[in-house]
């Protein structure tokens, strides 16, 4: 196959456009106007892989789910808008998520320095005790506690461990909008 010239092939596009998994090298040639050959050597040299077919295809999934059974524009535009809303909903429980386990992990520290009779430090704030009414070991089990139950629900915002986010995304998204 005549192509371009190896200087003017634009790797760079090339790579991304084969990340996605989308794409097929006889695809991909046709389009930048070189060989599938030029392309698998170049593919194979560098050390590419397809490391975004997943996530491609779980967009498409949320895609075809989104519209499913939409016959008019007007519901497929509300399907999105709805889909966005929860899409906003899930991000922001993982927010939330990440601040809970940053409180958790300061006062798993302060509780241990407590132990080790260290006055732990907050800026320039020093703290001496955790109060009149609480032992250490009490705010290290408070703490153990309130981490072991968020974890789950972190990982599951996240989509891990959770086999129904990959199977059956739509009813996944709906408890995430329920949650709300």
């Amino acid at each position: 196959m005549a192509g371009r010239p190896k200087s003017s092939i634009d790797w760079e596009a090339i790579e991304a456009q084969y990340r996605t998994g989308a794409y097929s090298y006889r695809r991909l040639a046709k389009v930048h106007g070189c060989s599938e050959a030029g392309i698998r050597q170049h593919a194979t040299r560098e050390g590419w892989t397809r490391d975004l077919l997943g996530q491609a295809r779980a967009a498409a999934r949320i895609k075809l789910l989104s519209t499913e059974g939409a016959a008019t524009a007007e519901e497929r535009q509300l399907i999105d808008s709805a889909s966005d809303r929860m899409a906003s909903l899930v991000r922001r429980h993982q927010r939330h998520f990440e601040r809970l386990s940053d409180a958790a992990e300061l006062m798993a520290r302060h509780v241990l320095s407590l132990a080790q009779g260290k006055k732990p430090k907050y800026g320039k704030l020093e703290v001496d005790a955790l109060g009149n009414r609480e032992s250490i070991a009490d705010a290290l089990a408070k703490v153990a506690q309130a981490t072991s139950r968020f974890i789950p629900l972190e990982r599951k915002s996240h989509g891990i461990d959770d086999a129904s986010a990959g199977e059956d995304l739509a009813s996944w998204l709906k408890a995430q909008s329920d949650l709300d």
